[in-house]
């Protein structure tokens, strides 16, 4: 009678102490788990913010533009540039477009969006009325050329120097055009597009050697980041910001890969444990 009572006082401590070991493996296992994801999305968050802060133009020295136009001109535009002139021409599609404004206020005008949402948003406008297919290209200038560029206000913007004043005078000029806070709103959105904010206006040409793939164009423009680095006040904390995502990408995604491979050989010590305590 001792012996059993004996016995089932050791099983049931054995199977307490088992509980406990479970119990205690369970923890460090889902620690792990838990360091392993959370690393990991703060190298990914790292990443994506280097991938952005990479492209700064105060780091790269670099004005990243764009300018949507015909396809079919696309192959010329590379070996010529993108020529003011055309914009001059009386069937162009500016002119088309903004028949309100004087003629000679529209010669000579380049149009280049700040990002690829701004020249889409024209390169649907194109397609729409031109029924042709559109290209967006992609145009890249060193700062010290780009500040040497004549830049002009939008006429689109028609005097304009506030959203509310290009809502007014919008719907001032065309009667069909419903005075209601939706139109406004458009409008203002409208204005964002068309000003400094999004839209570039040069007087002249942009040379083929700033647009990635023409003739001439140098993919690395090494002379354009030591310009950038002497002269531009901004280049140190663009740097800065490049250098502590590149730090927390490489420790995050380091870190993510370490605790996932603790995760995982605990686990597996885990079911090896299991097999020989139920067997």
């Amino acid at each position: 009678m001792s012996n059993i009572i004996n016995y089932t006082i050791a099983y049931s401590k054995n199977k307490r102490s088992n509980k406990n070991k479970d119990s205690e493996d369970s923890k460090k296992k889902r620690k792990y788990k838990r360091k392993a994801i959370l690393s990991s999305i703060i190298g990914i968050g790292s990443a994506l913010a280097l991938n952005k802060t990479r492209k700064d133009e105060n780091f790269t020295g670099i004005k990243r533009l764009y300018h949507g136009t015909d396809a079919d001109a696309v192959e010329s535009i590379k070996q010529n540039g993108i020529l003011g002139k055309y914009g001059s021409k009386p069937d162009s599609y500016t002119k088309q477009v903004l028949k309100d404004i004087p003629s000679n206020k529209l010669d000579g005008l380049v149009y280049l969006g700040k990002s690829k949402r701004v020249s889409k948003s024209v390169m649907a406008g194109r397609k729409t009325r031109l029924h042709k297919k559109q290209k967006l290209l992609d145009i890249r200038i060193p700062l010290k050329d780009y500040n040497e560029l004549i830049h002009v206000p939008n006429p689109e913007l028609r005097g304009a120097k506030n959203s509310d004043e290009y809502a007014r005078k919008m719907i001032k000029s065309n009667p069909l055009v419903p005075n209601n806070g939706l139109v406004i709103y458009q409008l203002k959105n409208t204005y964002d597009l068309l000003s400094d904010k999004g839209t570039d206006v040069i007087k002249g040409d942009i040379k083929s050697k700033y647009i990635k793939g023409g003739k001439g164009y140098k993919p690395v423009n090494l002379t354009a980041f030591k310009y950038n680095m002497k002269n531009n006040p901004k280049f140190a904390r663009s740097a800065s910001k490049v250098g502590l995502a590149t730090v927390g990408t490489i420790a995050g995604l380091g870190l993510g890969e370490y605790y996932g491979y603790k995760y995982y050989k605990h686990r597996k010590l885990r079911n090896k444990k299991l097999k020989k305590l139920y067997n």
